[in-house]
């Protein structure tokens, strides 16, 4: 199953919305991007592995 995230980038924010085969699934907000600093930027855009927490 794939997930797709469309960004739109802010000075104040990231706003983004979450598909899943290209149905609407919810709105996002993120940080705005800060040269990916922890606990200050969005998350870098790429492809990620997302597992099941047990």
């Amino acid at each position: 199953m794939e997930w797709v995230l469309h960004r739109s980038y802010y000075p104040k924010g990231t706003h983004g919305v979450l598909q899943v085969h290209g149905r609407f699934v919810c709105f996002c907000m993120e940080q705005p991007w800060q040269d990916n600093l922890k606990n200050v930027s969005c998350i870098p855009e790429g492809r990620y592995e997302v597992l099941p927490r047990l």
